[in-house]
């Protein structure tokens, strides 16, 4: 996808700021720098983020897809994280785990599930992402999950 070029200069308009001509055209042209800027951080944009923001795709329904990523450390137990917004619709759910940052021994993916039976699940409700080490294997990993889903309109 094509992004927004600005090419404007402004120093040729800073001479002369009582030109109302002039300052609408400066107004417009700073306008359009933010727009574009605005516009290019979501496009080709699949950074991650710890606040939510529309990733720019369309899902199934029609409804614009969001992303956010919420870290901490596994502790024993359920725990549940806001997401700071209500879900419509889960679009997928997947993080990792790791023992330190940085890695030192080892790092997992999530949900993680082994013959051992020490795995540690993560699901979403409407409203917050839960992540479950079944036993204390995993606790004291740092994790990092990411969401993207829908949220309604209006």
């Amino acid at each position: 996808m094509t992004k927004l070029q600005p090419s404007f200069s402004f120093q040729k308009y800073l001479d002369n700021p009582q030109d109302q001509a002039e300052q609408f055209q400066r107004q417009l042209q700073s306008m359009h720098l933010n727009t574009s800027n605005a516009v290019n951080a979501t496009i080709d944009d699949m950074s991650y983020f710890l606040q939510n923001r529309p990733t720019g795709e369309t899902w199934i329904d029609g409804y614009q897809i969001q992303t956010v990523t919420i870290t901490g450390t596994i502790a024993a137990g359920p725990n549940s994280y806001s997401i700071g917004a209500t879900i419509l619709n889960l679009v997928s759910i997947s993080g990792v785990m790791q023992d330190t940052v940085p890695i030192t021994a080892q790092a997992n993916p999530l949900p993680f599930v082994n013959a051992a039976g020490n795995n540690v699940g993560i699901w979403a409700t409407p409203t917050t992402v839960v992540i479950d080490p079944f036993d204390a294997t995993w606790v004291g990993y740092t994790f990092y999950i990411t969401l993207k889903y829908t949220i309604k309109r209006g």
